[in-house]
């Protein structure tokens, strides 16, 4: 081989390990970007439904019904506040209270501070020409995740990293057009990193296994736990050689309740030291005997509105991810 054939060959293999990175990143980029696409798609229909459900409760100043139909719409995790106005006076102010289902009505005293990103968007409701009120409704953000922008310089040094590998092969003579690197950028996908397998209860897996990494999924769990108003359980099972109290202490604020398991080979900390350390960090903890096993019997006894997380290794993905794969004959 030549000289510049091994050079070529040594950039290909940095190439490939720098274009997982990006392919993963650049998923969750399109991901965030339908998920916007589909909130601004959600926005508009729901403020075409309050339109027409509000004209005849405001046409006949009829609070009750008013009332009704504004907690109808705020059972919705997207929707966080509906202020309705007769000629700039408030007739009702409902909201969500962060973190649970109930709705709470905003006295005339009172300020409503909207979350950080959220998204406020405001009609007026006719009849004919005449104006009968307004309608102003604060929806959850449309966010770039934390996953997202912890990626970032990551993925600049990757791409970096891409173009010269591609320069590089085009001059030895490989045709590489700019719709083969399109297409396949757009079909990767990052198992085992903010992987979800199914919804109602939501079903995450993601490997964080260090500290940096937990901080960056509790991140993403706190934007999730606000996004769907559910609660947060994690089934944790971590290697013994790992800074297990920083892992857990970086992911305890944002989890109600914890899972301690333990994948099955011998680098594993046992999941009945992981319980013990979980409870040291004040967290309320419970033992299972594997993660798939975890998985089963947790998901039935959550509601719709829940996040189950399997996290604190790779080697815990794996094993819970694997019935996924490969369920048992019927």
């Amino acid at each position: 081989m030549t000289s510049i054939g091994a050079k070529l060959l040594r950039q290909v293999v940095v190439g490939i390990v720098a274009v997982m990175g990006v392919f993963g990143v650049l998923s969750v980029l399109r991901e965030e970007a339908e998920e916007s696409r589909t909130l601004g798609r959600k926005e508009e229909r729901v403020l075409q439904q309050l339109d027409i459900g509000l004209e005849n409760a405001l046409w006949n100043l009829n609070r009750p019904q008013l009332d009704k139909i504004l907690r109808s719409y705020l059972l919705d995790p997207d929707i966080l506040s509906i202020r309705v106005l007769e000629s700039e006076n408030v007739m009702t102010h409902l909201a969500r209270v962060p973190g649970t289902d109930q709705v709470a009505e905003i006295g005339a005293d009172q300020v409503y501070a909207a979350p950080p990103g959220s998204h406020p968007r405001a009609i007026e409701i006719r009849r004919d020409e005449e104006v009968l009120g307004k309608v102003e409704v604060v929806f959850s953000a449309h966010r770039v995740g934390e996953r997202l922008r912890a990626s970032i310089v990551t993925t600049t040094l990757a791409l970096l990293v891409l173009i010269a590998v591609v320069s590089a092969l085009r001059k030895g003579g490989v045709a590489i057009g700019p719709q083969a690197v399109a297409e396949g950028l757009a079909s990767v996908r990052w198992p085992g990193r903010l992987e979800v397998l199914r919804e109602r209860p939501r079903l995450l897996l993601d490997g964080a296994h260090n500290p940096a990494a937990a901080r960056v999924l509790a991140a993403f769990l706190a934007e999730e736990k606000r996004r769907l108003g559910g609660g947060i359980t994690v089934i944790f099972g971590i290697m013994r050689d790992k800074p297990v109290a920083e892992v857990i202490a970086a992911l305890r604020p944002v989890v109600d309740r914890w899972i301690a398991t333990a994948p099955a080979m011998p680098r594993a900390l046992p999941a009945g030291n992981v319980a013990a350390a979980i409870e040291e960090a004040g967290g309320t903890v419970t033992i299972a005997a594997d993660p798939a096993r975890a998985v089963a019997e947790t998901l039935p006894i959550l509601s719709p509105r829940d996040l189950c997380c399997v996290t604190g290794s790779f080697y815990t993905v794996a094993a819970a991810r694997e019935p996924f794969l490969c369920p048992p004959p019927s």
